[in-house]
């Protein structure tokens, strides 16, 4: 056998780990991910500061400070159902690093008794 068959031999294996690598990234890339359903959350207002909310999980404890007489358990929401300012994106980041996301949420509406407390549910 020539030193040049071996050499070929030799390096066929790193070629194949290449390939296999290569593959590995393609699949992780893949379009065709399974996307997960959205979460819903609770959803808690601070009362000294209207526009100020956060969202919890349904299926996450409540933070101790939401529990204080400052906070308000004003409803639920989804991405799909959610407040202006909220950000599906931003919650699930804030959701994995804290377990709670805090956000503003200006409001949009104006009830016929006046200033409604709450800002009105928009869908997305």
């Amino acid at each position: 056998m020539s030193l040049g068959m071996r050499a070929r031999r030799r390096a066929a294996p790193n070629q194949r780990e290449e390939a296999m690598e290569r593959i590995d990234v393609i699949l992780a890339r893949s379009p065709l991910r399974r996307r997960e359903p959205s979460p819903s959350y609770n959803l808690f207002q601070r009362e000294d500061k209207p526009d100020l909310y956060c969202a919890v999980p349904e299926d996450r404890a409540v933070p101790t400070f939401l529990r204080g007489e400052n906070w308000t358990f004003v409803g639920r929401i989804t991405e799909a159902s959610a407040l202006p300012g909220f950000r599906g994106d931003q919650a699930r980041s804030g959701v994995r690093l804290n377990g709670f996301h805090l956000f503003m949420a200006f409001r949009s509406g104006v009830t016929a008794a006046g200033r409604s407390s709450v800002p009105e549910l928009c869908a997305a």
